[in-house]
């Protein structure tokens, strides 16, 4: 369980590597991620790389079988200093599934604020 935290100003300086809020990676069972505030996630680097990510929540799974509630969270203020041409490289993710495996995962998000 992630619950009721204030996750806040955290800046990552290379193109390479992810920032994110919360991130859950292999977790067995039922999960339960409520009431926390997740703001001012930034990606200070002019360049995008593909694969890494300013994330408020990132689920990562492989071969296991989770189930996840997430509700009442708020996610806010997600930045990039990209200053590229348009691309169709994802630099900002609010909530990210990221499967890596054989595993099962299901989930329910009941309420969630993007800002």
């Amino acid at each position: 369980m992630v619950r009721n935290c204030v996750i806040q100003n955290i800046t990552g300086t290379s193109s390479l590597g992810d920032v994110d809020g919360i991130v859950v990676v292999s977790s067995f069972g039922a999960n339960e991620i409520s009431n926390n505030i997740i703001r001012n996630l930034r990606r200070s680097s002019t360049t995008i790389q593909s694969n890494h990510f300013v994330s408020g929540i990132r689920i990562n799974w492989n071969n296991q079988t989770m189930t996840y509630k997430i509700f009442n969270n708020s996610i806010s203020n997600l930045l990039t200093s990209y200053t590229g041409a348009s691309t169709t490289v994802t630099a900002i993710i609010g909530i990210y599934y990221q499967d890596s495996g054989a595993g099962n995962l299901t989930s329910e998000i009941l309420i969630i604020v993007l800002v």
